[in-house]
């Protein structure tokens, strides 16, 4: 029994030992983590930070033939980042026209549901990407969608 307590008394005082040796080695990554950390916190006023939302026009198309003359009208929002904004925004124009040639192409059918939005909006974020090869554009954000 004083041989197990021994050697676990060994093993424990190795296991601090080492967790010492490399916290001591590791002590410039943290103190490098924690200048960036305060670098972010303390940035210049008037300097914001955080993503933009570019609101778009509402887009009404007409669905296929076979939905009967039906319309949709989509409100869709843009995030982009700060820097990208201008980019962003000369954009909405060129994704509203690949907008309407997809919606005019879609039947009501393939859009009930939460399979159906699910798909909807990846086919958005989809004919965003089309468009825009720098990915000055985050994400697409359904905000409202009313099909008559």
């Amino acid at each position: 029994m004083k041989w197990i307590a021994f050697a676990f008394l060994v093993l424990l005082l190795f296991s601090g030992a080492t967790l010492g040796f490399f916290l001591a080695i590791n002590q410039k990554p943290i103190v490098e983590t924690a200048e960036a950390y305060y670098a972010v916190l303390s940035k210049p006023e008037g300097a914001e930070a955080g993503p933009v939302f570019i609101d778009m026009p509402p887009i009404i198309a007409n669905l296929r033939h076979t939905a009967n003359g039906r319309l949709i009208q989509l409100g869709l929002t843009l995030k982009t980042s700060r820097e990208d904004r201008q980019e962003a925004e000369w954009l909405v124009p060129h994704f509203t026209e690949t907008l309407h040639d997809y919606l005019r192409g879609l039947d009501e059918r393939e859009i009930e549901g939460s399979d159906g939005m699910r798909k909807l909006k990846a086919d958005l974020v989809a004919r965003a990407a089309a468009i825009d090869p720098d990915r000055t554009i985050d994400a697409v954000l359904i905000q409202r969608m009313v099909i008559q």
